[in-house]
């Protein structure tokens, strides 16, 4: 029996409303994926709440009942939005995170063949290309997949 939950540890008030996964969330961060389903909470509230406007409306309940119901769904529907708003920035924010990270390893091995005394020279500019650089000598130094065309550390097996 497997003890591992179906929806993420954090998530203990939203854990069954985030369970279901969509293909094009699952790189989704825990929080935002929380976000999501408290918007689709708010919203489904705020739904319900237009039973008692339109009861209200025709007669059935105190029309002031309709009333509040009505300011209690626009309630609902801005704390949604807000909290459809907070989940799109921190998708938008990881996706940045996501893309800068590809961006730096593909300038890495561009670099990766570049002459010690150049790759210096790209650090001292500085700028994105100065970190891939930066990572390009680390890696040349410890011996991590060294390039073909430059000496490196030998690695030690026993």
């Amino acid at each position: 029996m497997s003890s591992e939950r179906a929806y993420p540890v954090g998530s203990l008030l939203l854990g069954p409303l985030t369970a279901y996964r969509l293909p094009l969330t699952d790189m989704a961060s825990t929080q935002a994926q929380q976000y999501r389903g408290l918007l689709w909470l708010f919203t489904g509230a705020g739904l319900l709440c237009f039973w008692p406007i339109f009861e209200g409306a025709r007669g059935r309940i105190p029309p002031t009942m309709g009333l509040l119901s009505g300011g209690i769904a626009v309630l609902c529907f801005m704390t949604g939005a807000w909290f459809g708003w907070k989940g799109a920035k921190l998708r938008i924010a990881e996706r940045e995170r996501k893309a800068d990270a590809v961006a730096l390893i593909m300038m890495a091995a561009t670099l990766k063949d570049r002459e010690e005394s150049e790759l210096r020279a790209v650090i001292a500019k500085g700028g994105p290309a100065a970190e891939a650089a930066r990572l390009v000598l680390e890696r040349r130094k410890t011996g991590l997949r060294p390039s073909g065309t430059h000496a490196t550390p030998q690695s030690h097996t026993n």
